[in-house]
């Protein structure tokens, strides 16, 4: 098992306890000066279930965080809270009241005795028992949280309750919570709203506006095929119509007019205010070769098959654009064949030839026609090529919408982008009766109770009006100013707030909060979960301390506190409370907010935190909106994505039971960082606590041993161990965890060992010192435990390494001429060694030439033209031959320019600085022979390629080159 048994961590979780060391008070520094804080969150979990591997992975960087600033001198607040909120937990109450084998499976594979199942049948039961398991686990996993300021959502904490309840009075007074006629994500048989917590399949999916195209039918003007699309604008180029013969539709009044649809947009169409009386069937042969009057262009065009018409997606019926569309081009070319077309549908080849993409959009180099274009380049020759169609119809979509113009043909839209074209054409359809519309999901919803999602309008619905273009242009700035990790996700949130629409907010059940402008709903759970960042600077006066009555949680105590609304004494009066500590709540808020990160998952950009920018932007001023998201993949294990039905899924609980919390911590934080997706690797859990104990043995070991002479590489070891710490901070800063790991507990082992290895093993005192506590209080953020017992022993028994600072860095120390010069040595070394491994052979005697001057002097000219950005053979080469004694050489100082300026292009920086700086590699090799000869356990001669009398009896000196000396390795039972 691989854990660092002999560390106490349960009693090491109990000092910090008694120290207080992590709850969080506004401070002064020793100048009486507020000191700097770090205030850091982490999107409390829902608590349907135990803590697993994908929550403790976000929450780990958030901890990572909050202990890295402490140790840097900050006043750190590290809140945690837990989500009740939505319906999940009211779905599986209610289907193990009702008994249901699949729910009760789920709870036993959790770990749950029979006994204990049908507790779960109460709601209330859930939003006490989970919270408090996880609690238990978060301690054990020893996070620096300040759990005085905990709490649960919903109306079962009145005090969240009224702060959430003020938050939506504020969105209404402002303008920004609106009610009318929405599409909405509903459970038909539920009858309800669903939100994305509600869901077990299609989170993020959301209702998206297709038009209703409506072409009479020639022979039966009464009657009309509707089509869906979404861009209207491409009405100028269609062609034909297409329908699968092999479906039966529905002929079918809807409200005023007949329609021919799929059975399935029927049933969408009952759920979006139309009302819908089917008239009888008609198939998709009885349409073929029959003729709509298509809208827009008013022209007759032809019904044609297609097996790609989706009953479920749209209507079911596909308006036809094969210019700008390349499953329409192709599902054309298909039919063209005659071997396609059979006799039962009445066409011929020569109809369809006749029939030819129409120009409509001037889509620059994919040119008028981009659907033939991208097809013809990625060689899509037919309509079952999916994946490639798939992608072609991709790049011409977003081509076109991005970049594309409508042409001067297109009456009415002709030179306009198409993005505006697009909503001129829906407004025309919609204004002379010949369009609709229809909203559909973006992607398959499931609810929680298994039931399988479509869109409602809901008359009454209650939204946030993210779409309102004033309110979008404030969050943008909020925006501008937020700091991103990693910051490439910007175009992301920048997409998101370009598309985000309203969003419905409110349900009629579950669990939550009621609206307070209308008691009829509930808030749903997204939408009750984007400011409470700021209650955690309040729960401690409002829940723990039982300072403040529930009835003086009123609009008058948040405004005053939270917008500095009311004269205090007034306020203070008004609520019955004491004015100072009216006062204290309001400091507190002040200090600590805004948060200065989020940490969270990227799916969460498109929705939470988005929203979180939009209602801090809505409610609180500018310097209260957030200053910063940490952004991280989704956790994989052992490369697959974790899942039950995979067997590879984890409880934060099972994980700390086989390893023990810190090698959880270090696996995770091993695991990834940035945007890639993190993963789990078992392999690595399995070895590195054996590593913690081994670092833990050797500090204790070590601590205050070794000379306190000095020695001539000491000052190297020096310099290494500075500019890693260095390094190690700006890891810390950009929250790459896994690499601050990696430099603190590997690289300076790995320096340390040379270091050793170069001093004949006996280091300095100081510098081991520096080194123990370098690393130690470098991974203690990441392994606070191993490094609290470590340091316990560094110092007697005296102070927390987690309330010490980090180790600074003296830049003074840093010397790269001499990092440079031992770089070299190592590369030497290696070089030896592989030539060694190669020839399977112990060398008696080990020869090194270095380079004759004249190739250093061809450097020097290399070195001048890369200053002046010039390095190229024929720029080189020009260079060396204007000396005559280069020039004399001819082709050999032509061939090695060639050689060098190739090279050198290829160099990084660190390479080029350490060729300038090992001028004198003679003199470099030679104060190090010893130390050679006893790495590589044979005596070793250093000689200058082009000095007389060179013992070189193969010919190798000729091989040295600038930084890289030619090796000779003389065997052992050479005559010689």
């Amino acid at each position: 098992m691989a854990r660092a048994d002999a560390v106490d961590e349960a009693a090491i979780q109990e000092r910090w306890k008694q120290a207080r060391l992590f709850e969080a008070e506004p401070a002064v520094d020793d100048s009486g000066k507020p000191q700097p804080k770090f205030f850091v969150n982490f999107p409390y979990p829902y608590m349907n279930g135990y803590l697993h591997m994908g929550h403790c992975f976000t929450l780990l960087r958030a901890e990572v965080a909050a202990r890295y600033k402490r140790m840097r001198g900050c006043n750190v607040l590290w809140p945690f809270a837990f989500h009740c909120t939505g319906t999940p937990m009211v779905a599986a109450a209610q289907r193990v009241a009702e008994g249901e084998p699949k729910q009760l499976d789920i709870l036993r594979q959790m770990g749950l005795p029979d006994s204990d199942l049908p507790k779960f049948a109460d709601i209330e039961y859930w939003t006490t028992f989970f919270p408090a398991e996880a609690r238990k686990d978060l301690r054990r996993l020893g996070v620096a949280v300040d759990w005085r300021r905990s709490f649960i959502t919903t109306e079962l904490n009145p005090r969240y309750d009224a702060f959430v309840r003020w938050q939506f009075t504020r969105l209404k007074e402002g303008g920004f919570l609106r009610q009318g006629s929405f599409p909405v994500v509903w459970d038909p048989k539920q009858k309800t709203p669903v939100g994305d917590h509600d869901r077990i399949e299609g989170e993020g999916e959301t209702p998206q506006e297709f038009t209703l195209m409506k072409f009479p039918l020639e022979d039966e003007p009464d009657t009309m095929l509707v089509a869906a699309t979404l861009r209207p604008e491409t009405a100028f180029g269609q062609t034909n119509l297409w329908v699968d013969p092999e479906l039966t539709y529905l002929k079918a009044r809807v409200d005023d007019e007949v329609w021919i649809i799929s059975r399935e947009c029927g049933d969408k169409l009952t759920l979006q205010d139309h009302t819908v009386e089917i008239l009888g069937q008609v198939t998709g042969l009885e349409l073929l070769g029959r003729r709509g009057i298509a809208p827009i262009v008013e022209r007759s065009i032809p019904v044609l098959p297609a097996p790609f018409c989706d009953p479920d997606k749209g209507t079911g019926i596909v308006t036809s654009v094969p210019s700008d569309a390349p499953d329409d081009w192709m599902g054309l070319v298909d039919l063209r064949d005659p071997e396609a077309l059979r006799p039962e549908w009445g066409l011929t080849v020569e109809d369809l030839t006749a029939i030819e993409p129409i120009a409509i959009i001037d889509s620059g180099e994919l040119g008028s026609l981009p659907a033939v274009t991208v097809c013809e380049e990625m060689g899509v020759t037919t309509a079952t090529q999916r994946e490639e169609l798939e992608e072609a119809k991709h790049k011409v979509y977003l081509h076109g919408f991005e970049q594309g113009i409508m042409l001067d043909s297109c009456q009415g839209v002709g030179g306009l982008p198409v993005a505006e074209a697009r909503l001129k054409v829906k407004e025309r359809m919609l204004e002379e009766g010949r369009g609709a519309l229809l909203y559909e999901l973006t992607g398959k919803v499931v609810s929680r109770w298994l039931n399988r999602c479509a869109v409602k309008i809901v008359a009454d619905q209650w939204f946030l009006a993210y779409g309102d273009e004033n309110w979008t242009d404030r969050t943008r700035e909020a925006l501008a100013d937020l700091t991103l990790y990693p910051d490439k996700v910007r175009p992301q949130f920048d997409h998101v707030l370009g598309w985000l629409r309203d969003w419905a907010c409110t349900r009629e059940m579950g669990l939550g909060t009621r609206l307070p402008v209308d008691e009829k709903w509930l808030i749903e759970s997204l939408s009750d979960s984007t400011i409470y960042m700021a209650y955690y600077t309040l729960v401690r006066h409002i829940e723990h301390d039982g300072s403040v009555p529930v009835a003086a949680l009123t609009t008058d105590l948040f405004d005053h506190v939270l917008l500095d609304r009311g004269e205090a004494s007034a306020v203070a009066g008004k609520l019955g409370i004491a004015p100072e500590l009216l006062a204290e709540m309001k400091d507190h808020f002040q200090y600590f907010y805004p948060y200065d990160l989020r940490v969270s998952g990227k799916d969460l950009i498109q929705n939470h935190l988005a929203f979180s920018l939009y209602n801090h932007a809505a409610i609180f001023p500018p310097e209260h909106w957030p200053k910063a998201f940490g952004l991280n993949g989704w956790i994989l294990v052992e490369g697959k994505k974790m899942s039950k039905s995979a067997g590879n899924f984890y409880t934060l609980r099972q994980l700390l039971e086989q390893y023990g919390a810190d090698v959880v911590r270090a696996t995770l934080t091993n695991a990834g960082e940035g945007l890639d997706d993190p993963n789990w690797d078992p392999d690595f859990a399995e070895t590195i606590g054996g590593k913690l104990a081994a670092w833990r043995a050797f500090a204790r070991d070590n601590w205050n041993e070794g000379r306190q002479e000095d020695h001539p590489v000491d000052a190297w070891f020096a310099s290494q161990l500075h500019r890693t710490r260095q390094e190690i901070i700006e890891a810390y800063d950009q929250m790459l965890y896994k690499s601050a790991f990696k430099l603190a507990f590997f690289e300076l082992q790995r320096h340390y060992r040379y270091y050793q290895r170069r001093c004949e093993g006996v280091p300095a005192r100081e510098l081991v010192n520096q080194y123990i506590e370098t690393v130690t209080l470098s991974i203690c953020p990441m392994v606070p435990h191993l490094a609290e017992e470590i340091y316990e022993g560094m110092h007697g028994g005296e102070g927390l390494a987690s309330a010490a600072r980090l180790p600074e860095p003296d830049l003074s120390l840093i010397d790269p001429a001499m990092e440079a010069t031992e770089a070299y040595l190592i590369d030497v070394i290696d070089d030896i060694r592989k030539i060694i491994k190669v020839t399977k052979q112990r060398p008696g005697r080990i020869f090194l030439y270095t380079c004759p001057a004249w190739k250093r002097q061809v450097l020097e000219l290399a070195f001048g033209l890369i200053e002046e950005g010039k390095l190229d053979i024929g720029s080189l080469t020009k260079a060396a031959m204007a000396d005559a004694e280069l020039r004399a050489m001819g082709k050999l100082t032509a061939n090695f320019c060639k050689n060098l300026a190739l090279e050198l292009r290829k160099a990084s920086d660190t390479d080029l600085d350490q060729l300038r700086t090992v001028a004198d590699e003679a003199a470099i090799l030679s104060g190090a022979a010893d130390h050679l000869a006893q790495v590589l356990e044979a005596p070793v001669e250093i000689h200058t390629a082009d000095a007389p009398d060179l013992p070189d009896p193969l010919g190798k000196a000729k091989a040295a080159v600038p930084g890289r000396p030619a090796i000779y390795l003389q065997l052992a039972n050479h005559n010689n």
